[in-house]
């Protein structure tokens, strides 16, 4: 017979070995237990001390207001006209100045939201292909617009583009246009504000996409050249592909605040009287309703549908803007 053999002695504590082990194996576990319940717990009341002072904001300027006008749009508001339901809703959006300023608002965005995606990107990759000084200047320039936001914007762009006073008046009576009410037609009116549009937010989106552009791997740049691709093939093949996110998160944000278009119009139309409607754009159609003729439920029920426009945004922002990245990591 083969006798079991003696248990061999722990280096250091002089146990046997499979004593030693069970100690060592069941003494990190409390210690691990202790060590995972207070981080946790700490962190989490930071968390929610950070969270509470942006919460609350949220509640009071958009949860509360939101809910608001929900209910007013439904005839649950005081001296509402309608019974409760959707009355309120179907008479607002069957008005007649409803459908105009739904397709003023449109066309806006169809010659605003193109045009700046495309310069944008172009200028982006065109200042990223000579990389040095010169680039420094051009972006510092693109910015420079950006500070001039809002109404000062609105009354230079009504400086310049009226006849009588712009540096451009020969350019402008070129094209048949010898007053402010020829430039401020309603025909023009949407390329107007894109251009008021463009000159303020084109320039900050540049310098953004320049920034994702520097962010770029430069092995996969480096090693196109080897393979003997221009800069025409590794912008067109490589840079834009890589930034195409980027492009559809400036479009989504861009498209949600277009659509809110407000200042440009009224300030133009207290200049200019006759030239803009007081319904032009959505706002001013809420706005109006409110304050002109007293109907807070119609208002509430236009301003329900702006929201509804930007939670859209926001749906395909966090949701689409991820799904369009997760498939481009499996690529």
């Amino acid at each position: 017979m083969v006798g079991r053999s003696e248990a061999v002695p722990h280096p250091r504590s002089g146990r046997p070995l499979d004593e030693a082990q069970n100690m060592t194996a069941r003494q990190p576990s409390a210690h691990i237990g202790r060590r995972r319940r207070t981080p946790r717990s700490t962190q989490a009341r930071l968390a929610w001390a950070l969270l509470a002072p942006y919460l609350a904001l949220l509640a009071a300027f958009a949860v509360i207001p939101i809910f608001s006008a929900l209910w007013s749009s439904l005839g649950g508001g005081p001296g509402s006209r309608d019974p409760f339901g959707f009355a309120t809703m179907a008479r607002a959006f069957s008005n007649n100045n409803f459908l105009p300023a739904v397709i003023n608002v449109a066309t806006f965005l169809v010659v605003f939201l193109p045009v700046l995606l495309i310069f944008a990107t172009a200028m982006a990759l065109v200042l990223h292909g000579r990389p040095g000084r010169f680039t420094s200047v051009v972006k510092f320039i693109c910015y420079i617009p950006g500070v001039v936001v809002g109404a000062p914007l609105v009354l230079l762009w009504l400086f310049m583009l009226t006849p009588q006073l712009s540096p451009f008046e020969p350019l402008l009576n070129l094209f048949g246009m010898a007053s402010a009410a020829d430039v401020f037609s309603a025909q023009n009116l949407p390329a107007i504000f894109a251009i008021m549009a463009l000159y303020a937010g084109a320039g900050g989106w540049i310098v953004v996409l320049y920034g994702s552009l520097e962010a770029l791997d430069t092995n996969v740049i480096e090693a196109a050249r080897i393979d003997g691709a221009n800069s025409w093939h590794i912008a067109w093949h490589i840079k834009l592909p890589l930034i195409a996110r980027y492009i559809a998160f400036i479009g989504v944000i861009s498209f949600a605040g277009a659509a809110q278009l407000v200042a440009e119009p009224n300030i133009v139309g207290a200049a200019l009287p006759g030239t803009v409607s007081d319904t032009w754009s959505l706002n001013q159609l809420a706005f109006y309703y409110a304050f002109n003729r007293n109907d807070a439920a119609a208002s509430s029920a236009y301003a329900v549908f702006l929201v509804i426009i930007g939670l859209a945004a926001a749906l395909v922002l966090i949701f689409g803007l991820r799904t369009y990245s997760e498939t481009d990591k499996t690529r």
